[in-house]
């Protein structure tokens, strides 16, 4: 068996076969010097024009959910609570017991239940639970006053959404299309849990005063199925 250089297959022909002869330097023995050829798949996947940096774990398994284990700290307080507490409405005893543990947290609602209004003591808990100084208020548009505003959400920013008679606060954790952010927080329909909410809701992001962001805070859309959207008035 020979290869052929010239069309880049091998051809069976004898040694002594005339074509060898006549272009020696297109024919050459097929096993002694044709090198096997290899095949390569490259992905490469791009955020608002930035290459992400494939040397650290994005996506987890069986999804194209971003993997931010390495930033936002608090985040993984607050995700283990979602895990803990998830499902559960706010009069079932065991997360009533622990809306009481958020609301400790803070100066004026210490001991008290689920019938207070408890977004804001859950995203106090968390912050103070991460080591940083929170609030220490169960009111959300207190969280106004803390930390610094950035312009456009990242992974683990605390969100702020004034309405008409108070407001809402939780942490956001990913987007969901074009125009929805999805929040993680307390409250929620009376559970902790994450839902979507429409960018047109009125939002203030803010992060930790030293908390510096990079790249890899940005969100990155979520092929998962979340709450539907949350409305409010």
């Amino acid at each position: 068996m020979w290869y052929d250089g010239k069309k880049d297959q091998d051809v069976k022909m004898e040694d002594d076969d005339k074509r060898i002869i006549e272009e020696p330097n297109r024919y050459t023995p097929a096993i002694k010097y044709k090198e096997k050829k290899k095949t390569y798949l490259w992905l490469q996947i791009t955020c608002e024009g930035d290459q992400l940096d494939f040397d650290k774990k994005f996506f987890t398994k069986n999804s194209l959910e971003v993997d931010y284990s390495d930033r936002a700290p608090w985040m993984k307080i607050a995700l283990q609570e979602y895990e803990t507490y998830k499902g559960l409405k706010e009069w079932d005893s065991v997360l009533s017991k622990k809306i009481k543990d958020y609301h400790n947290t803070t100066k004026y609602n210490k001991g008290d239940g689920h019938e207070t209004a408890w977004c804001s003591s859950f995203v106090n808990f968390v912050i103070e639970k991460a080591g940083y100084k929170g609030m220490s208020s169960s009111r959300s548009l207190d969280w106004l006053n803390w930390g610094k505003v950035i312009s456009n959400p990242i992974y683990g920013a605390i969100a702020v959404k004034t309405r008409f008679g108070g407001g809402h606060v939780g942490f956001v954790f990913t987007k969901k299309g074009k125009k929805g952010v999805v929040i993680l927080g307390g409250n929620q329909k009376d559970e902790l849990k994450k839902s979507i909410y429409i960018n047109n809701n009125i939002f203030t992001y803010i992060i930790p005063s030293n908390y510096n962001p990079t790249k890899e805070d940005q969100l990155i859309e979520s092929n998962k199925e979340y709450d539907e959207n949350f409305k409010e008035d």
